[in-house]
Formats: C-alpha cells, sequence, structure tokens
C-alpha cells in the first residue's frame, strides 16, 4: 500500500539552482515565493503589481508579467512513498547503516582529568570502518598489535578496513585500555 501527495515545485525555465527552486507541499505558498523570488531577483523589485499566475492544464501554473509570459512556471507532482514506511520508519539495521560515526565513551569511575572516547569512524568511500581517537588533526587509528598509529602513517587502507561490527566491538576494548590508562594517570597524579 502506498500514500500519494502532491507537491509544488517553481523552476525558471530550466535553471535548478534558481533561488526561487524548492518543493512545496501548498500552492499559494509555492506561488508566493516563486514570485518574489522572480520579482527581486530579475525585476529588481520593480514591477511587481504586474505578475499575475495564468493556469496552464491541471497541473501547471505560468508566471506572467502583465500579458506577457515570464520563464518562471510551478508544476504540481505527486510523490509516493509506502505507508507502512512511513508508520514504521527505518528499521534499527536501516538506521546502522545511515551513521557514518559512533562515540564510544571511556568507562571512567570519576571525572577527573576530563571525558574521553573511542571514535568508529566510517569511511565515505569505501563503506569500511576504522578505530579512532576522533580528533581533527592527525587523527590517530587503533591497529592491531600495534595500538595508536598515526593514520597518514599506515594509510587510509590500513585505518578502514573494519567491518561495523568489529570496529564496535574492537572500539569497547580499546575504551576500556584507555580508562585503565586513564585511571593509572590519574592516580600518579599526571
Amino acid at each position: 500500500m502506498s500514500r500519494a501527495w502532491t507537491v509544488f515545485e517553481p523552476a525558471f525555465d530550466d535553471n535548478p539552482g534558481w533561488e526561487g527552486a524548492d518543493l512545496y507541499d501548498d500552492l499559494a505558498i509555492a506561488q508566493k515565493l516563486a514570485r518574489e523570488a522572480y520579482h527581486h531577483g530579475v525585476l529588481g523589485g520593480v514591477g511587481g503589481e504586474r505578475l499575475t499566475w495564468q493556469p496552464d492544464g491541471a497541473d501547471c501554473w505560468n508566471l506572467l508579467d502583465g500579458d506577457e509570459p515570464t520563464p518562471v512556471s510551478i508544476q504540481a507532482r505527486a510523490v509516493r512513498s509506502a505507508v507502512g514506511h512511513l508508520a514504521r520508519g527505518p528499521s534499527p539495521e536501516d538506521q546502522l547503516a545511515m551513521a557514518s560515526e559512533f562515540r564510544i565513551p571511556l568507562p571512567l569511575d570519576d571525572t577527573r582529568g576530563g571525558y574521553g572516547e573511542v571514535v568508529v569512524q566510517r569511511d565515505g568511500i569505501s563503506g569500511r570502518f576504522a578505530v579512532t581517537d576522533g580528533a581533527l588533526v592527525r587523527l590517530q587509528t587503533w591497529v592491531d598489535g600495534g595500538g595508536w598509529c598515526d593514520v597518514s602513517d599506515v594509510g587510509r587502507a590500513v585505518a578502514f578496513s573494519r567491518s561495523r561490527e568489529n570496529a564496535l566491538e574492537t572500539a569497547l576494548h580499546v575504551a576500556g585500555i584507555e580508562a585503565d590508562r586513564h585511571r593509572r594517570r590519574t592516580r600518579a597524579g599526571g
């Protein structure tokens, strides 16, 4: 079962970058905003009283400047979606698949020394994951058997070589190691 509704899409000839181009669920709003964009963007804010909309069939409206056509029109389009999908929303697996980053807090008993976390990041190209320190500069990745290494030293192929499940499992392990290091440092006073 699917559900359909109508959206209204203003267009300036075939210019998709036009500032009035967007999707609206209300024709009156689409007409008002498209008219204003044309009035200010093309006419320089002069002569707006001459601008009117003329229907062109059942699902199209053209903007006229007096009796002259302009390059602006609005097209009604039907949009469909599965009702069940809308009612349920994405499945938990779909939600996980959309995530590009997971933050695993260090399991600290106290907050002396601040907050810490291990970050699992997805590579946008390969879709593989890395266990990282989350740094914006000089990003480090956890390499099994080697500990923390600069991504620039080991390369992205090595850093982003894990499945999501393996990366999350490794991140939990690394968070425990880092929490122990933190406890030892705070007990030693540094």
